[in-house]
């Protein structure tokens, strides 16, 4: 009888392992590992409005370019921040403390902005050279990427 309850303890215990490694492969990372897959999580966060997916495809290069572009932002005059806030529809007050998150929510906002337009086209070709790619579409624009680690990023250092 004790055996009977051991056998019953380990059948329990080795359907739990598989439940837990089953779920963890389907929780596996779905970061980007090409640069066509970066292109395509690019698109896909922009056409969804995931924020929190346009955030983490982005460079390390491209967040401290933001960083940057945010600080002269804050330290706009009066009539500089009122030109900014009425091109992009917010409160005047809102400027001295924007975040790069907020930054990057209006930015994209405007379809009108390179990288939207880039990624509503096909893809023409993919030129990688090291950590770095570049992706042609059928519309002519050039997105720049970069590998960090395993990963692509869409890399905007360089607007």
């Amino acid at each position: 009888m004790k055996g009977a309850g051991l056998n019953a303890c380990f059948k329990i215990f080795f359907f739990c392992c598989l439940v837990i490694l089953i779920s963890g492969l389907n929780c596996k990372s779905q970061r980007p590992l090409t640069p066509g897959d970066a292109f395509y999580a690019v698109r896909k966060a922009l056409l969804i409005n995931d924020l929190d997916a346009v955030m983490d495809i982005l460079s390390v290069g491209s967040i401290e370019k933001i960083k940057r572009t945010v600080k002269v932002i804050s330290a706009m005059n009066d009539s500089q921040i009122r030109a900014f806030s009425g091109i992009y529809g917010i409160v005047p007050g809102e400027i001295k403390n924007f975040s790069a998150k907020r930054f990057v929510e209006l930015y994209f906002k405007r379809r009108d902005n390179i990288i939207y337009k880039a990624v509503k086209e096909d893809i023409v070709s993919i030129d990688v050279e090291g950590p770095k790619a570049l992706i042609r579409v059928a519309n002519g624009l050039m997105i720049d990427f970069v590998r960090e680690g395993p990963y692509w990023k869409l890399d905007m250092s360089n607007f």
